[in-house]
């Protein structure tokens, strides 16, 4: 999925929306293919095989190289996979936030990318410890 604007995300995975986006990435781009394209999140509003279904034919057409997933469950990256190949999975995951294990450990197995969001926590809790790049005398960021 795609943004209508800079800076602001739709949450819209029906096959129209999804057609526009690749087309528009495409477009934008100026390329004839899309190595790697992540549905972001799957929408309520939307039956998810059919935005899957979307994505398989666009990657048929050899718009799409690879497909990935974004915050997803175990149930759609399997529903996904009966589907159209599946190569990533990205969702929240850190060293204080394990929520997905079960999913990383299925990903490994199944050889599918796990691509954490995140890695370092929330940000409000990651800034507490980490006050960013060390600097110089003059406060300058030192290379």
């Amino acid at each position: 999925m795609g943004a209508r604007r800079p800076g602001q995300w739709v949450h819209n995975a029906s096959p129209k929306h999804l057609q526009e986006a690749v087309e528009g990435s495409l477009k934008r781009l100026r390329l004839h293919q899309i190595d790697l394209f992540q549905l972001h999140i799957p929408d309520p509003a939307v039956s998810f095989d059919a935005s899957m279904e979307t994505l398989a034919r666009l990657r048929e057409q050899g718009k799409i190289r690879h497909l990935g997933l974004s915050n997803v469950t175990l149930e759609h990256v399997e529903r996904a996979r009966k589907i159209v190949p599946i190569v990533s999975v990205q969702n929240r995951y850190s060293f204080a936030d394990r929520e997905w294990d079960f999913l990383l450990n299925h990903c490994e197995q199944q050889g599918i990318a796990f691509i954490p969001w995140a890695p370092l926590g929330r940000i409000g809790r990651v800034t507490r410890f980490w006050k960013g790049p060390p600097r110089n005398s003059n406060g300058h960021r030192c290379k």
